[in-house]
């Protein structure tokens, strides 16, 4: 059996293993929530609302609203108003910043929860966790096929005790997102292309990043190309993911062609994205310095950032997670690094990468004993609760003008 069948079957074979553990991965969510809604009490009982940001803030930066800070009020205006069928302008003819940037998914579901009876910011909450926590249980799975179960539960912890472990429950769309991304991830380990290109379609109403999960796609057609003397990869497959491949590129163009047939102008989604780029600063990106434009910190940060993904997906003991999570987590943080201007929102982005979130299974494998495996997890955790500490308090919680946003 080779390396990649092998793993499709395993897929298959591993889920009444993956049920009797599910209190596994469910129960570091659960207390990651806890963790992480304690830190949000204590760190927003002073929240203030930003100096020029009263127009888009909550009316009571308190309790459940909390659950709603920055993009959340953009995310609770869809599902409450929904979108506007013209583009907003100002006094200039210039669009202004409105809801087409953000995509439909989170705020559907969360309207749907609503006809419970519960206002937004708990249905968002609920639409979010809900997912986080499945996506918890898939990666737990995906991690574990190749590894153990020590490490997988590492994976899960790092990810979400984590600096930004709070938006795995707030009216964000990591959680939706990432549940999307997995399960085309493990259709592509199981040469299901249909599914694949559902999932993709999801996705490119969930958030922007289609484009990286095609990249994927087409990088493992081919890895099995190279390999098909000894892996099978017979040419109903290589039809099959490159049709998927193309499939899930063009789903990147769903939703700005929503936007330009609702509001009646083909670039209104460009037009949108504009306007969240102040002064003449263009879209520089993290890695715009390796293009000649200019190099900055920003450019060495995301070329460090880059490297150490390349080493994590590149190495020998990278061999711990399937090779399309590999193959995603590269990809996806060339993508990101490559297209989205240096903002501290880059932790929050690079979070989707997911497997990268415990880069040394080597060392937790070596791990056999209770004993090693606290000496080794108690420092782990403790550094992530004191990153996602910082990240809540001087981020996401405003108690004065804004510096950094999430």
């Amino acid at each position: 059996m080779t390396r990649f069948t092998g793993a499709a079957t395993r897929a298959q074979t591993a889920m009444p293993a993956g049920r009797s553990r599910l209190w596994l991965p469910l129960g570091i969510f659960v207390a990651s929530r806890i963790v992480s809604s304690v830190m949000l009490l204590v760190a927003g009982s002073d929240q203030v609302t930003p100096p020029g940001w009263t127009s888009t803030w909550p009316d009571d930066p308190s309790g459940s609203r909390l659950l709603v800070n920055w993009d959340g009020y953009w995310y609770r205006t869809i599902a409450i108003h929904g979108y506007p069928t013209e583009l907003p302008r100002n006094g200039d003819g210039v669009v202004v910043q409105n809801a087409w940037a953000f995509y439909p998914i989170v705020p559907a579901l969360a309207r749907l929860v609503m006809t419970t009876g519960l206002d937004y910011a708990w249905a968002a909450a609920a639409v979010a966790t809900l997912a986080s926590g499945a996506a918890c249980t898939l990666l737990f799975g995906m991690v574990r096929e190749r590894s153990d179960s020590f490490t997988a539960s590492l994976t899960v912890a790092v990810l979400v005790l984590g600096p930004v472990g709070l938006v795995f429950q707030t009216a964000y769309t990591e959680g939706p997102a990432l549940l999307v991304v997995l399960l085309a991830l493990r259709s592509l380990g199981a040469r299901r292309w249909g599914r694949v290109v559902a999932y993709g379609l999801l996705l490119s109403l969930t958030r922007p990043v289609t484009l990286a999960l095609a990249a994927a796609c087409g990088a493992l057609w081919v890895v099995l190309w190279w390999r098909r003397r000894t892996e099978p990869f017979p040419v109903r497959d290589r039809i099959g993911l490159a049709a998927a491949t193309v499939a899930v590129a063009a789903s990147f163009l769903v939703w700005p062609t929503v936007a330009g047939v609702v509001t009646g102008e083909g670039d209104a989604y460009r037009l949108t994205q504009a306007a969240w780029v102040t002064g003449t600063e263009g879209w520089t990106t993290w890695l715009s310095g390796t293009a000649g434009l200019g190099a900055s910190a920003a450019t060495v940060l995301g070329v460090v950032v880059l490297v150490f993904v390349g080493w994590f997906v590149l190495r020998r003991d990278a061999a711990a997670w399937p090779l399309e999570g590999r193959l995603w987590a590269g990809l996806y943080t060339l993508y990101i690094l490559a297209a989205t201007r240096p903002t501290a929102s880059v932790v929050r982005y690079l979070a989707l990468a997911a497997f990268p979130s415990w880069p040394l299974p080597e060392v937790s494998q070596r791990c056999r004993t209770t004993r090693s495996r606290i000496a080794l997890a108690v420092p782990v955790v403790v550094a992530c609760c004191l990153a996602q500490w910082l990240w809540t308090s001087l981020v996401w919680v405003p108690h004065g003008p804004v510096s950094i946003t999430p």
